[in-house]
């Protein structure tokens, strides 16, 4: 692991995703206490998958704020909005 502090990292930040995205792992360094770890994120045509952040069940479960009454027009409805505006 190569270490580099945010300085150096600014000034060649390009120089650094290069190396990121070949493999390497770079630890990013502020007053020589490590803050981040910059790495890339797979090979080239790799896919990469993430764990969803919450669980999937609870999609059923998103209320909707915007409710329209019974047997509304929709036309009327959207009318009636942009004669407001």
């Amino acid at each position: 692991m190569r270490s580099v502090k945010t300085s150096e990292l600014k000034a060649n930040l390009a120089r650094y995703l290069r190396l990121a995205q070949a493999g390497e792992t770079i630890e990013v360094l502020d007053r020589g206490r490590p803050i981040a770890t910059l790495r890339g994120i797979g090979r080239e045509g790799e896919l990469v998958t993430l764990p969803p952040l919450k669980d999937p069940g609870e999609l059923g479960r998103l209320k909707s704020k915007v409710v329209a009454p019974p047997r509304t027009d929709v036309v009327n409805l959207l009318l009636d909005d942009r004669r407001r505006r």
